[in-house]
């Protein structure tokens, strides 16, 4: 296998953000442990962090081994996500997310945020901006009447947006991986693809998906996944099972 992504990475292992959407801390590293040795990321969101705060669920996971993914999700004024980005960025996330369907003056108030905090840290480098583009819960009927247009078109022109603002990736949808593959404004850019699905899982509240195969084919650099680790059918097995079933589908993709 001769493969390495946008982020330097080249094993299976490490394409793959596990979703952690859980209610408590101790539920949370229950399953980070339960991730030992199989992967190396990890994602959690505003399920677990409006409960827990980010700091401990930061120092969980690097506790732990594992770089961690603080899906934020910002969206607000220029201003106030300046500042929740600098304050995010004082816990030393690896990576968190803003939604970009926003000013590029808040986008940009986003990096400004997270260089300031970690200058003033002394790290070596301040943690990557993720920028959320279309929700892949969104159907085509939706994105018309949020949007005004197709997901498609409009997860381009967001992210397009994030590339402006200095964002170091990119969340679309499978559906959307070949479209930002196909411009030349996005060659170098990292993408970041949740919905993913192995073909033994349930697309639960998901529109657009594909298979961890799928969308690695198609130019995803990362993997989000979620229930179908964390909750994997009962005839599939333990947690541990299904990440060895997913490396090894990815790992077929890239051979």
């Amino acid at each position: 296998m001769n493969f390495t992504n946008r982020l330097g990475y080249s094993d299976a292992k490490d394409l793959i953000f596990p979703s952690v959407d859980v209610d408590t801390l101790d539920e949370a590293k229950r399953l980070m442990d339960s991730f030992a040795g199989l992967l190396t990321h990890v994602k959690v969101g505003l399920q677990l962090a409006t409960r827990e705060g980010w700091a401990p669920l930061v120092a969980a996971a690097h506790e732990r081994g594992l770089k961690v993914f603080c899906d934020a999700k910002f969206k607000d004024i220029p201003n106030t996500v300046e500042h929740a980005a600098y304050s995010l960025t004082a816990h030393q996330p690896d990576f968190f997310t803003v939604m970009t369907d926003n000013s590029t003056d808040a986008l940009k108030g986003a990096r400004a945020g997270a260089d300031r905090a970690a200058a003033e840290l002394g790290t070596a480098q301040p943690p990557k901006i993720i920028g959320v583009t279309v929700l892949t819960s969104i159907s085509l009927e939706d994105s018309k009447l949020i949007y005004g247009a197709d997901p498609a078109s409009k997860a381009l022109y967001f992210g397009g947006n994030a590339v402006e603002a200095g964002f170091d990736a990119i969340v679309c949808s499978p559906d959307e991986i070949g479209l930002f593959r196909q411009d030349p404004e996005f060659e170098k850019t990292v993408l970041i693809t949740p919905g993913v699905r192995p073909a033994w899982a349930a697309s639960n509240d998901q529109s657009r998906v594909a298979t961890p195969a799928e969308a690695i084919q198609r130019g995803a650099d990362m993997l989000v996944i979620g229930r179908p680790i964390t909750q994997p059918p009962a005839e599939i097995g333990s947690t541990q099972e299904a990440i060895k079933r997913i490396i090894q589908e990815i790992e077929e993709a890239l051979s």
